[in-house]
């Protein structure tokens, strides 16, 4: 894949000024609003299996759950964290999707379609394909 464009610098920018997400999340936020998702609740609290757990991005109403992976969750340790992780909140009934930092900012339209397939509720009911840069 080639180099995002200025636009998408610029879009990038902006969301991952966000104080109460890392830049990853900002990004992936910033994609959600803008292909018309619901806003999904960030980093609030949610028990699985009498552990505390901060997913990334969750739709309650659906159970759904977005964790954007970034570069820390490459080594082994965080890798089996993750697992467990996703492991307790499945149990608990929650569907998680994974994407790395790399995939939301380089593919978001991808991330768009894998949000709809796994039932992401959009804001107006009415899904938007194409991304409005």
């Amino acid at each position: 894949m080639g180099r995002p464009g200025f636009g998408v610098d610029l879009f990038i920018a902006h969301v991952s000024k966000s104080p109460r997400a890392g830049r990853a999340i900002g990004v992936a936020r910033g994609w959600v609003d803008l292909f018309g998702f619901e806003h999904p609740d960030v980093n609030t609290c949610l028990l699985a299996a009498g552990t505390p757990y901060f997913p990334d991005l969750r739709w309650p109403a659906e159970r759904l759950i977005l964790e954007v992976d970034s570069g820390w969750h490459d080594g082994r340790v965080a890798q089996q964290l993750d697992a467990e992780r996703q492991a307790d909140l499945e149990a608990a009934g929650e569907r998680v999707l994974r994407t790395t930092a790399e995939q939301a900012i380089l593919a978001p339209r991808q991330l768009a379609r894998r949000l709809s397939a796994a039932g992401a509720p959009y804001a107006d009911a009415k899904p938007r394909p194409e991304l409005p840069l």
